[in-house]
């Protein structure tokens, strides 16, 4: 059960556990699923976040308010499941780097 365009979703799409006072609504920003804070451990850098003029002004406010300069440097809480898929492609992309720079 997830939510509709209207309706603001009732359970967790990774635990189902009820939305309530205790357990929150949080937006995985790499795959767009509302989990709670239990399934959204990690915060990382989503590339290609910026979706409308609103996001992109609070963003570029938040970038200026951490230092980094860059919109996407700015680390999102995304769903433990995103999470491991993106540790699996970070050490791939380092496993290639060191290939091709051993053959290069």
């Amino acid at each position: 059960e997830n939510k509709t365009e209207n309706e603001p979703a009732k359970k967790c799409s990774l635990c189902h556990q009820e939305f309530g006072i205790l357990r929150l609504r949080h937006l995985c920003k790499r795959c767009n699923q509302t989990i709670c804070a239990d399934c959204g451990t990690k915060k990382r850098t989503v590339i290609n976040f910026v979706r409308n003029a609103f996001n992109y002004f609070h963003r570029a406010l938040a970038a200026i308010h951490l230092g980094t300069g860059y919109l996407d440097e700015i680390p999102h809480r995304v769903c433990d499941v995103c999470d491991e898929d993106m540790e699996v492609q970070a050490k791939l992309k380092a496993n290639v780097v060191q290939m091709l720079a051993y053959y290069l």
